[in-house]
């Protein structure tokens, strides 16, 4: 399929979107939280460690992507890998599979806008909790998607030193919990013998 080309959109227009993010913002946080993919899609105890670590990180990092989306100018390309096998036959690589491409349209910004807040409205307000955990994940995937592409590399790799930091913190305070909560458990053992 061929698509016109479109130009970059005017600079005056960044405040406006910007100022609009905030409110979207807060509806995403709103509806989405509590935000725990892990356990929603395996449904065991252990995913909660998965969830304390990665998914606040998520979905932080979505609400960030979805006020740099709104600084965003001109087309960019995302690409979604899929499940590719790629071969190197007589010193040539063959890549077999098709990813997902598609081209995000700073000119269409406020039509995806639209649609986020429609989904998330019917996500928070209909009721349905399953309806809710796919339209929170969908969001965040696709801001994920498109946001990547928009964030600046010295931004991600600042987010990333930042992010190995406070996950070596909840690291420590999950031993320490666990830790402490059978000294603790024990001490009280001692206490009810004592007495």
């Amino acid at each position: 399929m061929v698509t016109k080309a479109t130009g970059p959109v005017p600079a005056s227009s960044i405040p406006l979107r910007q100022l609009s993010a905030l409110p979207l913002i807060a509806l995403l946080y709103t509806s989405t939280t509590p935000f725990t993919p892990f356990y929603w899609l395996l449904s065991i105890e252990g995913t909660y460690l998965l969830d304390r670590l990665f998914s606040g990180a998520l979905l932080l990092s979505a609400c960030y992507f979805q006020y740099q989306i709104t600084t965003q100018t001109y087309p960019v390309t995302v690409i979604l890998p899929t499940s590719t096998s790629t071969s190197i036959r007589s010193g040539t690589v063959h890549h077999n599979g098709d990813d997902v491409v598609f081209f995000y349209k700073p000119s269409e910004y406020w039509y995806w806008i639209a649609g986020e807040v429609l989904l998330l409205s019917i996500g928070q307000w209909s009721g349905f909790e399953y309806v809710r955990r796919l339209i929170a994940v969908g969001t965040v995937a696709t801001l994920w998607g498109i946001g990547w592409v928009c964030t600046p590399i010295w931004i991600k790799q600042t987010a990333w030193n930042n992010l190995k930091r406070i996950w070596f913190w909840i690291a420590v305070e999950e031993v320490m919990r666990v830790g402490l909560g059978a000294v603790g458990n024990s001490m009280k053992g001692q206490e009810s013998v004592e007495e």
